[in-house]
């Protein structure tokens, strides 16, 4: 019912309308241009929109990076949710990072209201710039608008993936591609990273390096030494980092008690420190946790901010969680990532990083099996998430052990 909903609600505030009248007035602004061969030697000034969650703008770092290289003279604008705005806001390789609440209507009224409030948002915040190119990274359905927004932006040229890369894309986003000067095609399945950099070969650019970036400061890296102190773990010892929480759906998660027998293993087998992370809303994992083990653990579940979250993993060890945003944070420190898929598709969103196991129950509805490719199971078919559930203990342990000596002996090497 909820896809039905938005899919009329799209029809209802159709691209062609904005469309219609955007030209307009961006014509008479003398906003529109053709598209040069090459847009590269021709771009001064550049619009990133990206209005998703934590894991998918920390994948996007590699786009910056090498936009950046590419277009080393050039103004470059990244408009992201206001929740990861904080996360970002140091990267080096952009000029400006502004923050935009989209919320996700499905009513007529409520999308037209969100179209406005794009509006009035580009208005105040991006037409001065005067944009030659607005880029969206999202290959999946575009569910915050981000295509409105970049339209809305006036930027000359709009490049991002077309409403038929997927078969659910085509149902919720009809006349996409009416937004776009330069709609991609590419239906194959990749990483969500090399969905991103895919931008640069088609702006005819270069890419010279794929690895994840995140930038702290002084006083996260002094929150974390903090924290590490006040726990009375040695620099000698080995910290394990947890996420028991699904992130954005429950469909993610690990059972809790998995989490215990896996806790109770790492201290009494591995000798291990436990640190426990996730976001605010989660604080009743941390506590179920925390009471079903026998030694003392760090609980910072809801208790950091990102960045903050980013420096106390740089000091584990290793990092245990399912596939959300830490997850990817985890990959960005460069820390050993076990990670735990069912419901979501590991091959878009694995840890990028070359230090990682991933841990997959894949059964036959599993969205990486399914046609169209998909990001995740919204719904389960079953009475519980199996794919989750019945993850044994057993791989998990086994993917811990080979990933805990090859991390050791790098220490002993450093």
């Amino acid at each position: 019912m909820k896809e039905l909903l938005s899919r009329i609600a799209f029809r209802l505030t159709s691209p062609q309308l904005a469309f219609s009248v955007g030209e307009l007035v961006f014509k008479w602004r003398g906003q529109r241009a053709d598209a040069p061969v090459n847009l590269l030697p021709e771009v001064r000034n550049v619009l990133i929109v990206r209005l998703d969650e934590i894991g998918d703008v920390i994948l996007t770092t590699p786009l910056l990076r090498e936009l950046r290289r590419n277009l080393p003279n050039a103004h470059i604008t990244l408009v992201v949710a206001p929740h990861v705005a904080g996360l970002i806001q140091h990267c080096p390789y952009v000029n400006e990072v502004l923050p935009y609440e989209c919320r996700t209507e499905q009513l007529k009224w409520q999308r037209m209201r969100q179209h406005l409030s794009a509006i009035l948002f580009t208005r105040r915040n991006l037409w001065a710039r005067q944009y030659d190119l607005a880029l969206l990274p999202r290959w999946d359905v575009d569910q915050d608008h981000a295509a409105f927004l970049a339209y809305f932006s006036g930027a000359r040229w709009r490049m991002g993936y077309s409403e038929s890369v997927s078969e659910q894309k085509q149902r919720l986003n009809p006349g996409l591609d009416k937004l776009l000067t330069h709609p991609l095609r590419d239906s194959a399945p990749k990483h969500e990273v090399e969905y991103s950099l895919a931008l640069i070969h088609a702006l005819g650019g270069g890419i010279q390096e794929t690895h994840l970036e995140l930038w702290t400061e002084a006083e996260d890296e002094a929150f974390a030494k903090r924290i590490f102190q006040q726990a009375g773990v040695a620099a000698t010892e080995t910290v394990v980092a947890l996420c028991p929480a699904g992130g954005t759906s429950p469909l993610k998660q690990w059972p809790v008690g998995r989490f215990i027998e896996l806790g109770r293993w790492l201290q009494t087998s591995r000798n291990a420190r436990l640190v426990l992370v996730g976001g605010p809303g989660e604080e009743a994992l941390g506590v179920e946790i925390e009471r079903g083990l026998d030694a003392p653990v760090i609980n910072l579940i809801g208790r950091t901010t990102l960045r903050q979250l980013a420096a106390v993993l740089r000091g584990c060890s290793l990092y245990v969680g399912n596939d959300t945003g830490p997850m990817h944070v985890a990959a960005a420190m460069k820390v050993p990532t076990v990670a735990l898929f069912g419901s979501s598709c590991h091959h878009r969103f694995h840890p990028w990083s070359q230090n990682h196991q991933v841990v997959a129950n894949e059964l036959p509805c599993s969205p990486c099996a399914s046609v169209p490719h998909r990001d995740r199971c919204v719904e389960c078919i079953f009475d519980h998430p199996r794919c989750m559930h019945e993850l044994p203990l057993k791989r998990v342990k086994e993917a811990v052990s080979a990933m805990m000596p090859l991390h050791q002996s790098e220490r002993a090497n450093a």
